[in-house]
């Protein structure tokens, strides 16, 4: 379960990233139903060219897309502000 923040009217949630047996926590991830592409940055680093190329006017460390959340079988609860796997 990840706990959604609103901020400027827009759900974030916060993840862990495993990947090579390490964690990596990733604050400020928007949660878009309407982005087809799940996208990070860690630092420098974009695991997706979408992030980078577009400017959403504030600052994020990644979207959780369409495809993550239908892969997961996501689900949002708005009234409790939670986000979990289905």
């Amino acid at each position: 379960m990840a706990r959604i923040r609103i901020a400027a009217y827009l759900p974030f949630v916060s993840v862990i990233i495993h990947a090579n047996g390490r964690k990596l926590p990733l604050q400020r991830v928007l949660l878009d139903t309407g982005a087809a592409r799940t996208s990070f940055r860690v630092g420098d680093l974009i695991v997706s060219p979408h992030l980078g190329s577009v400017n959403y006017g504030f600052q994020m460390n990644g979207i959780l897309g369409l495809d993550f959340l239908l892969q997961t079988g996501a689900v949002i609860d708005f009234k409790a502000l939670e986000l979990r796997k289905g």
